[in-house]
């Protein structure tokens, strides 16, 4: 029976996961990592050696796509490595201001980019895009039955035209965000899109309105680590039955209860999430929510028969 699996990396307030569809194809959204786990060295090095799978002459691996939702550290610091190793068919970020083959309401204001330094940044632009014609679409290297795959974003230049998505965070705010259904399970990847972001994009973006309500949500990465000054209502009123049927996942790092970066709790509430059983080392539990904080790596498989399991923990990891 084919499957779908999707892993979601325990590395703190940051992001990073892999999807391996239902014909073997392979796809990377975003590049956190921190000091005890790095995606690229300790799972996609390790598991592509554990599958004989063939390197390019220039002995790089070879995925279908790495999507970039936007350009944070926390959602690049494997950049270097990735790049060592991997060479993704489609390379999917918002664009660089001087790439000839956008328009300029598509290319992103690296002026407005905040983070610590342009280290991974100046990476990504120089060691990265050139010579890359970087398409915003999604990989349709998998033509499986039953499997849809899709990306959506604002365009930049209305996150820097529009005063209230300027000032509530631009480099969130032109976040990708990612779709996949496969056999009418869906999970969603909202980046770090704030909600004044997630309303925007909702109202002008009928297809994904559309697939929110006709199709509505059964895994929902939440946007930006889960954050209050994130948390979209609309987002759960546009969803098909107003909540998640399964699952929110919240990727971030403890905080104290004196930090302003508190994970909302509505998030583990039965008006926004339906629950679902997840296998936590081993045993099979209740869960409204997972942080990866508290339940360590994540891995979700999709079945055919459109049956879903949910593994956290340690086995998390293991290749099925």
């Amino acid at each position: 029976m084919r499957s779908c699996h999707i892993w979601i990396f325990n590395i703190g307030r940051g992001f990073a996961s892999v999807i391996r569809t239902p014909n073997n194809k392979w796809i990377m959204i975003d590049l956190g990592a921190n000091d005890k786990f790095n995606p690229v060295n300790d799972f996609m090095v390790p598991c592509f050696k554990y599958l004989c799978m063939e390197k390019r002459q220039d002995k790089k691996y070879q995925i279908s796509q790495l999507i970039i939702t936007h350009p944070h550290d926390d959602h690049l610091s494997a950049i270097n490595d990735f790049n060592r190793a991997f060479y993704p068919s489609l390379f999917t970020v918002q664009n660089d201001l001087d790439h000839p083959a956008q328009s300029n309401e598509s290319k992103i204001n690296w002026d407005l980019i905040t983070n610590p330094s342009s280290d991974l940044t100046d990476y990504l632009r120089k060691e990265m895009l050139p010579g890359r014609q970087p398409p915003l679409r999604a990989t349709d290297e998998d033509k499986s039955e039953g499997f849809v795959f899709q990306i959506y974003h604002l365009k930049p230049s209305t996150c820097e035209n529009d005063k209230e998505l300027l000032r509530a965070n631009y480099s969130n705010n032109v976040s990708i965000m990612v779709r996949l259904n496969y056999n009418g399970n869906v999970i969603l990847f909202c980046g770090d899109m704030m909600k004044d972001g997630m309303s925007k994009i909702i109202s002008g973006n009928a297809a994904l309105k559309n697939a929110l309500s006709n199709y509505g949500v059964d895994f929902l990465v939440a946007p930006h680590h889960g954050l209050r000054s994130s948390f979209s209502t609309e987002l759960f009123a546009t969803m098909k039955n107003g909540r998640t049927r399964a699952l929110n996942i919240i990727s971030e790092k403890p905080t104290n209860k004196d930090s302003n970066e508190i994970v909302d709790t509505r998030y583990e509430s039965k008006d926004y999430s339906g629950g679902h059983q997840v296998i936590v080392d081993g045993w099979p539990e209740q869960k409204r929510h997972l942080k990866t904080s508290a339940s360590g790596h994540i891995r979700i498989d999709l079945f055919q028969n459109k049956r879903a399991v949910v593994v956290s923990g340690k086995s998390a990891l293991k290749i099925p």
